[in-house]
């Protein structure tokens, strides 16, 4: 008989901003407990102390994962240096958790790079799915958060561009996009594409990145 398929709810939780920083500390430290870095999440847990040593982080990692782990099959305890990656199946929830914190880091990234990704930084990079969970998502005004800019296009060619779409001129709508954006040009991105909204019409750039050669 074939196993009946769950269906699961979607659930919205209201945060504040402000709650970004700590449930993307407690799961980042969630995941490295279940990882074996156990000295690297209390380093985390307790930064703003200043209380343990390298040497104290050491004795209590040695500790924790000679008890917890002792029976794993592939014993991590053997390897000092060895913990257990995204998607291993010793990491439980903890790989569900490390998707969540991704997906929180990259909205915060943008937000605070007024919309822009910085190349170098990987908080900009979301989530890839290793478990059974959909990656979860952003909701904002009304909608799914995404990783894009839009650009306005200047009045002058607002008119030229409805007329190029009329008679599908592909070719010649992205001409017209790069006269119009000649002197600020459009940053580089993932993919761009044009939408109207509100009677006007915008470049969107999907993952914008930042110019730091001006």
């Amino acid at each position: 008989m074939k196993e009946k398929k769950t269906d699961f709810k979607k659930v919205s939780i209201e945060f504040d901003e402000r709650h970004l920083n700590t449930l993307v500390t407690a799961l980042d430290i969630y995941s490295r407990l279940r990882s074996g870095q156990i000295a690297t999440a209390l380093g985390n847990a307790f930064v703003d102390r200043d209380c343990l040593t390298y040497e104290d982080l050491q004795v209590i990692e040695s500790i924790v994962r000679t008890l917890t782990f002792r029976k794993d099959k592939d014993n991590i305890i053997k390897s000092p240096n060895s913990y257990y990656g995204i998607g291993c199946e010793e990491l439980k929830d903890g790989t569900i958790a490390w998707e969540i914190k991704k997906a929180i880091e990259q909205y915060r990234h943008y937000e605070s790079n007024d919309g822009y990704r910085e190349i170098m930084n990987t908080g900009a990079d979301g989530a890839m799915q290793y478990s059974e969970v959909p990656v979860p998502r952003i909701i904002e005004n009304g909608g799914y958060w995404k990783p894009q800019k839009s650009f306005i296009v200047p009045q002058k060619y607002q008119k030229q561009i409805e007329e190029c779409i009329a008679s599908r001129q592909v070719e010649g709508i992205w001409a017209i996009i790069n006269k119009a954006f000649k002197k600020i040009p459009l940053p580089k991105g993932k993919t761009s594409r044009i939408e109207k909204h509100d009677g006007s019409f915008y470049v969107v750039v999907e993952e914008p990145l930042r110019d730091r050669s001006s």
